[in-house]
């Protein structure tokens, strides 16, 4: 049986999952109504993650690359794009998660792997048996770390699949939409969480009031939380 629960309703927009039958939309989805997301011209749309399990979806892994600008020009007093140089570079120990074809926004999230236990940080909507398989290859996932609303999805079906608990800021617990009866939901009350040794949350605020950030082998995990 593929994991996940497959007849509960989900915005086909962002993802979002909802404790309602597939059969039973309600008027909207809470979080596309809201200012910070959409709703599309084509009018709310509504699905599950058992009919997107069967419409040829795929999680892929990859390693995650940044791009780096150079500064070394920017002596000059008046510096311009020019004068920078952009290089990738791959990190070691991290992978992105995304799906194809795209369902919901568009999320991403990233694995990071540590010694002491791997991290998921933020989510996408869709989730399947490969996808479990894929992401266990890497060793023992021990927590998810989301940092807003945007991506909490089908949260409560990843922490089940993977047994492990899912953080997000105590100041968005107002956004789930499921209720938690497994108690998987661990509640980011102060400016800053050590999930693992290495790996911290940082609440930053912003984009919702409790948008957190991720910082992780002196690098920062943004989401929308800071505009770069």
């Amino acid at each position: 049986m593929a994991p996940g629960s497959p007849d509960l309703l989900m915005c086909h927009t962002c993802g979002t999952q909802f404790d309602l039958p597939s059969d039973q939309p309600p008027s909207g989805c809470r979080i596309c109504d809201d200012p910070r997301q959409w709703i599309p011209p084509s009018g709310q749309k509504w699905t599950s993650l058992g009919a997107e399990q069967s419409a040829g979806h795929v999680n892929n892994l990859a390693p995650l690359t940044i791009n780096i600008n150079s500064n070394s020009a920017l002596d000059a007093p008046t510096p311009t794009s020019s004068d920078l140089s952009v290089t990738t570079s791959t990190i070691p120990d991290a992978f992105t998660v995304s799906t194809t074809p795209q369902l919901g926004i568009g999320e991403r999230a990233v694995l990071i792997t540590t010694p002491h236990g791997n991290v998921l940080w933020d989510l996408v909507a869709y989730l399947d048996d490969a996808t479990v398989n894929a992401i266990n290859a890497h060793g023992k996932l021990k927590a998810i770390v989301i940092s807003h609303p945007h991506y909490y999805t089908t949260h409560l079906d990843w922490a089940e699949a993977f047994e492990c608990p899912v953080y997000i800021a105590a100041e968005d617990e107002e956004w789930c939409s499921r209720k938690d009866e497994a108690k998987r939901r661990r509640f980011i009350s102060q400016e800053t969480e050590e999930i693992l040794p290495g790996v911290t949350a940082v609440k930053v605020g912003g984009h919702f009031p409790g948008s957190l950030i991720l910082h992780w082998n002196n690098i920062l995990f943004l989401a929308d939380s800071i505009v770069t």
